[in-house]
């Protein structure tokens, strides 16, 4: 019986003692935090919570850990701490803060994978660049290109005529159906008369026009596939001249080339 007291009072005395040194380390850690020292506040509110077994005081770790900037262990010690006290007033928006500290963590960690996969990456090697000599491409006289352009403006203007006459022929029916037996046309067909005429001028002046730009074209041809043949021949200067005419009687066009 004696002994059981004595183990009774030993147990009594060991616990107000560790309260004591809980209360001191709890008053530690107030004078930190009000001091703005958060680490050594948390330390001390830890140091409180390990002696005493009280719960509560890891709220005290959380706020001490968060104002340190500690994000990882204020989730730690607020999860903790809404595990142990299950009935709180303001759960709901303590649960709130525990999840923004948690996707919060979650972003830093991603950041940080990422920023280690792309310092462990390997350089990129970049190839070698190779200079190539440019591909001389085979040149062009002025006179072969000057046919080439004389050739295909006056086959255009050739196949252009082909219209205009077409056009012109169309008046010309048009006419022919209107007027009667003695060729006596109405006043209002003078402007289709009109327009028939142009139309002839017009296509005397591209058939012309177009066969002596077309032959002058085929001259500078030749010309330039002689003297691409004679290579100690120097080709002389070309003086092309070209000329066109229309009047009421019809066009005229001609060309000629001077060496």
């Amino acid at each position: 019986m004696l002994l059981a007291s004595l183990f009774a009072v030993q147990a009594a005395a060991q616990v107000a003692g560790s309260e004591a040194a809980a209360r001191e380390a709890f008053e530690r850690g107030r004078v930190f935090y009000d001091s703005g020292e958060f680490t050594q506040a948390a330390e001390s509110f830890e140091e409180a919570h390990r002696l005493s077994g009280r719960d509560a005081l890891l709220y005290n770790v959380y706020l001490a850990h968060r104002d340190a900037n500690q994000q990882e262990q204020a989730a730690l010690a607020l999860r903790t701490y809404l595990q142990k006290i299950p009935n709180l007033e303001n759960r709901a928006q303590l649960e709130a803060r525990l999840h923004a500290l948690e996707q919060g963590l979650e972003r830093e960690r991603q950041e940080r994978a990422a920023q280690a996969t792309q310092q462990s990456a390997p350089p990129a090697t970049v190839a070698p660049s190779v200079e190539h000599e440019p591909i001389a491409e085979p040149g062009r006289s002025r006179r072969f290109i000057a046919g080439i352009a004389l050739a295909s403006v006056g086959g255009a203007m050739a196949l252009s005529s082909l219209a205009t006459g077409l056009l012109a022929r169309s008046r010309q029916n048009e006419l022919e159906r209107e007027c009667d037996a003695a060729k006596v046309c109405d006043d209002r067909l003078e402007s289709t008369a009109d327009s028939g005429k142009r139309l002839a001028r017009t296509t005397d002046a591209l058939l012309f026009g177009g066969v002596a730009l077309a032959a002058t074209g085929a001259v500078l041809l030749v010309l330039d596939l002689r003297a691409g043949s004679e290579a100690k021949v120097q080709a002389r200067k070309l003086d092309p001249r070209l000329g066109a005419m229309c009047s009421g009687r019809g066009c005229s066009a001609s060309a000629s080339v001077r060496f």
